[in-house]
């Protein structure tokens, strides 16, 4: 339910979400960069966090706090999810 309610709030594919690392939210801007090595067009890609998506992430930090991705496999918290769950759950 969270990364589906992420990537709406965020308007991301569902691997970017799935891939989503805490060290990639800056908390003082707001913002959460994704590397530009996995984006499509190759380039940095700036996503503003409106106060949803923080409140999100203090969600998934009680959750996942300990993993580097936001949204950790429940199987290994040491892998990010599969990009497909929330397709999955959708069903």
């Amino acid at each position: 339910r969270c990364m589906i309610e992420w990537q709406l709030h965020t308007m991301t594919r569902p691997i970017e979400a799935a891939q989503a690392r805490w060290d990639e939210i800056d908390w003082d801007e707001n913002l959460w960069v994704i590397p530009a090595d996995r984006m499509k067009k190759r380039r940095d890609h700036l996503v503003p966090l409106t106060p949803q998506t923080l409140n999100l992430l203090n969600e998934m930090k009680k959750i996942n706090g300990g993993s580097e991705y936001i949204f950790a496999s429940y199987k290994d918290p040491m892998r990010p999810s599969n990009s497909q769950t929330a397709n999955i759950a959708l069903k």
